[in-house]
């Protein structure tokens, strides 16, 4: 909480690999900080609270971020941020992914509460 993560790279050469829970996402299962400049192309499996980059988040900025892949699980599942709330940010960011889940799903946020701003983000995501 608090820290910042900026300019990484996770990926799967054959977007194979699962993870599977809750409060999943490939930078950060659960976040307070400040995310930038991160790609991340794999696959997730979970159950609640399954996002591209983060999982779920509360007083974050995900900046200049960008996934690509597939997410399946049950609710809160987002290409960028599965579950995000609390005075937080999503600015510049894509998503291209195929989402599978059976309630509250986004292309960029699945789940939002509280003061939430989402600004020039890009999303290609298709939810089935």
């Amino acid at each position: 909480n608090g820290g910042v993560i900026d300019n990484c790279t996770v990926r799967s050469d054959d977007n194979s690999f699962a993870i599977l829970g809750n409060s999943i996402g490939g930078i950060a299962g659960q976040s307070g900080g400040t995310i930038t400049n991160c790609f991340v192309n794999m696959r997730f499996n979970g159950e609640d609270e399954v996002g591209g980059i983060v999982g779920s988040a509360s007083y974050v900025r995900i900046e200049g971020c960008s996934y690509e892949g597939q997410i399946s699980g049950a609710e809160k599942l987002g290409g960028i941020a599965g579950s995000i709330s609390k005075n937080s940010d999503i600015i510049s960011c894509k998503s291209d992914a195929s989402i599978e889940g059976d309630n509250i799903i986004g292309g960029i946020a699945g789940y939002t509460k509280y003061i939430i701003n989402i600004t020039a983000c890009y999303n290609l995501t298709i939810m089935l």
